[in-house]
This record gives structure tokens, sequence and C-alpha cells, in this order.
């Protein structure tokens, strides 16, 4: 069931079923036809904005596009603005892992993509509104209904998954970090990445999450939180619908404040797996921490000689009383190793 309204820059004439434009274009003016009147000119999927089936149902192994928007216009929508809704599934086993674009060009598509949250089989019903609007028209109103059957019956992959990939950015006068990481798995609905940042030289209260990217494209969806304390912060992002194997998922701090020159490191956690990575902490003092990470989903690995760490005035490290509580920290902690200045 498909319903809307076209608005026009200028004038609205609606006959006989088509839509003739008219008149200049001068800025935006709302002139459109009654709401209660269908002003479709052609099938579903060939209207000005189409929304018609992929035919594709999801199973616990892979999401499926389960519903396309295309751009039948000649120009570009700047806007699009959907909203969709499983309306209907008593199992509950369907979410969605990937919504419509929020722009779409001449002859494009958009899809909205749906995953298996739990187990079950049976049928569900997805409605979408949407509304585009580019330089000369607007597309208003339109409602789409879909009901078909599905199979969340698969198999899953056998519980969370692993790390392909993890990286934490060095945090340097930019006051930036970037934190990456890529599943060798799906992260299900509702299944959780923990990173815990270990930083006594930087200061992450005045930080939060400026960004975060699935793949290269904006995750409004997901569920993201970030707890700072002082030197030290936790961070998760929560799928919502879920975040598919191999796709690299990035988080952009902003406010993070280098103390001084050291090396931190970060914890990358699923409910199965943890990897690390540590970064340095560049204040513009000149010092480099020798500490590195052992592979890309290794635990941190390295050494530090106790000359370098001598180099930090406890001042700036309260939490320690003499360089040998730092130095049993550090050992505690991570694998590396405090070494005498001669090797």
């Amino acid at each position: 069931m498909m319903g809307g309204s076209l608005t026009k820059l200028g004038a609205v004439l609606v006959v006989a079923g088509a839509l003739l434009m008219a008149g200049p274009v001068f800025g935006f003016s709302t002139l459109a036809a009654d709401r209660g009147t269908t002003v479709e000119t052609a099938p579903t999927e060939s209207a000005l904005l189409g929304i018609q089936p992929t035919g594709e149902t999801p199973d616990n192994q892979n999401d499926a596009p389960v519903l396309t928007v295309t751009n039948n216009a000649n120009e570009r929508f700047d806007t699009l603005d959907t909203q969709a809704e499983i309306v209907s599934d008593p199992n509950g086993a369907l979410a969605i892992s990937d919504g419509f674009g929020s722009s779409l060009d001449p002859d494009a598509q958009t899809d909205l993509s749906l995953t298996c949250a739990s187990g079950g089989t049976g049928q569900a019903t997805v409605e979408v509104t949407a509304n585009a609007v580019g330089s000369t028209l607007a597309v208003e109103d339109i409602t789409y209904t879909h009901t078909f059957s599905y199979s969340c019956t698969g198999n899953g992959g056998g519980g969370p998954p692993g790390f392909v990939s993890v990286s934490a950015g060095d945090v340097t006068g930019s006051n930036t970090q970037e934190l990456t990481f890529a599943l060798d798995g799906k992260l299900n609905n509702g299944e959780t990445v923990t990173i815990d940042i270990t930083s006594f030289l930087a200061n992450y209260d005045g930080a939060s999450i400026d960004s975060l990217t699935v793949g290269g494209s904006p995750a409004r969806k997901h569920d993201r939180t970030f707890e700072p304390a002082s030197g030290s912060a936790t961070i998760t992002v929560t799928a919502k619908g879920n975040i598919k194997a191999g796709k690299e998922v990035r988080i952009v701090l902003d406010g993070v404040s280098p103390e001084f020159d050291f090396f931190s490191w970060a914890t990358f956690s699923t409910a199965s797996s943890q990897a690390s990575d540590t970064f340095a902490i560049d204040s513009g003092g000149g010092w480099m921490t020798t500490a590195s990470t052992a592979g890309d989903t290794g635990s941190v690995d390295g050494t530090i000689s106790r000359e370098e760490l001598e180099s930090i005035p406890l001042a700036e490290l309260e939490r320690f009383d003499s360089y040998d509580d730092l130095e049993r920290y550090i050992e505690a902690e991570t694998d590396i190793e405090v070494v005498d200045s001669g090797g």
C-alpha cells in the first residue's frame, strides 16, 4: 500500500492522475496536493520515490536487504528522511541492521536490511514512511507496508566473534584519538565490544566520542558509551541490528589531553576474545617509548628502560609513590618489561 503527495516549487496541477509541473522556482513553498488524495503516477516501484521489496529475507548467518528505495526523479534528493519500523513480529526475532541512506542520486537505490536477532520462524511486517526533498521538488508522506515470511533457524556462528585487528592511535597536541577494530565474525544484536584505555599520562576527563563509523559510514544506530576516569576510560559499542564480520569500526575521541611523553595501552574485548594495542602520548617533550604491540592482535609486548621510566616526574603520577611502584604496575598490567638502561 502506498500513498503520498508531491510538492513543487511553483504550482502543482493534478490532471487525470498525472502530475504537471509549472511555474518558475522562487524558493520553497509548500503547495501540496490534498493529503487525502492519492497522487501516484506509476506503480510503486517506478513512482518518483519508488519503494519495493527485494524478495530476500535474513537468516542466522546473513543479513538481507528487504526493501529498496529508488530515486526515479530526474534530480538528486538532497534529503531523504525515512522511518522504518518492524510493526509486527510475534517471535521478536528480527531487528533492523542497516537503514536507508540520508540522500539519493537520480536512478540510485538504498536498502533497508534486517538481521536475525534471535531464533524463530514466522511472519513479520515492516512499515516505512518517507519524505524526499530535492532542489525543485519534494515527495512527501510516502507510506509503504511489507509483510513477509522468514526463518531464523540457521547456524549463527557459535558465539561472540574475535578480532581480526585492533589499533589505538597516538595522543598528541591535536587532542584527538582514533581507535579501530575489525571482527572475524558478526557482532549480533545486543552484543558489545568494550575498549579499556589505561593511560596515566593522558587526561580523558574532558573527552567525548566525536564520531563512530562502521565500514567508513556513520553508524548512528549503534549504542555507544564513554566513561572517563582521569587517565583512563572505558568505551562500549553495542550492536543494534549487527556489525558485519570484517567491517572496520572506527571511534574518534575528541578532547583527550596529553600531559607527559609516555606510552599507554588499550584493551579490546568481546564476550569471548581480547586483544591489545599500545599507543604513544606525545606532549611535545620529544621522548618516545620503545614499547610496541606484538602483531595486530597480540598483547602489549616490549621493553622500557629504567632510565626512561625515571625521566617521568612522579608528580605527574599521583597514584604512584615511587618508581618501583610504577615499575610493578607496568609489569603486572602489561607484558612490557622494565630493563636496566644498558639493555
